[in-house]
């Protein structure tokens, strides 16, 4: 029994590779903390975890109807939650190819399409998409980078389209300014990120 058991364990992770080359043209330390996770071994890399995920997703309400653009998908964990869905197109921008490679063999006979850019420049038409998300990746932007990807998800949504994230925010909302400024400033020096946090 305790053979068939571990057995199975290893048949169940062999069913899910990792990727061997994310990050690899990164020093290891100057990569992302989130590629480091990903080569330990770490797969749901997102600050709140599946559940956040899925609660973003059903406040999404992807339908067959939807078009769906995913900024830095990574791993892909996500994608294949949203194309379970069953969406008329999905596009996911990354710009790791390394990641971008894995994704299109990973998501291979689904309908969907790997885009290798950058999210704030994906190359997408204007207006192609009702539902444009990303996950774990303003947290780690500059300001003034931050707002580049908000217009980009603004040129990438059609009218009446929806825009969804799942990110590190401050709670209680009634958090003194000291620890605000002392909360910015670690998330800032973070040398795996370049990261900056904003008012709300």
């Amino acid at each position: 029994m305790m053979q068939n058991r571990y057995a199975n364990k290893h048949e169940q992770e062999a069913s899910f590779p990792r990727p061997q080359l994310v990050g690899e043209v990164q020093h290891p330390d100057k990569m992302q903390g989130h590629w480091v996770l990903a080569r330990a071994g770490k797969r749901v890399l997102r600050p709140g975890g599946l559940e956040l995920t899925r609660q973003m997703l059903d406040a999404l309400a992807i339908s067959p109807q939807d078009r769906v653009v995913e900024f830095a998908p990574g791993l892909g964990i996500t994608a294949r939650m949203v194309l379970q869905r069953a969406p008329s197109a999905y596009w996911g921008v990354e710009r790791e190819p390394a990641a971008a490679e894995y994704l299109r063999r990973q998501l291979a006979g689904a309908s969907a399409q790997i885009v290798l850019g950058q999210v704030e420049e994906s190359g997408l038409p204007s207006a192609c998409a009702s539902v444009v998300y990303g996950e774990a990746m303003l947290s780690m932007q500059s300001l003034e980078q931050k707002n580049r990807i908000f217009v980009e998800a603004r040129r990438l949504l059609a009218a009446g389209g929806r825009y969804g994230i799942h990110e590190l925010c401050f709670l209680p909302v009634d958090i003194s300014d000291r620890v605000r400024h002392e909360i910015r400033g670690n998330v800032e020096r973070d040398p795996c990120g370049s990261a900056t946090t904003v008012p709300e």
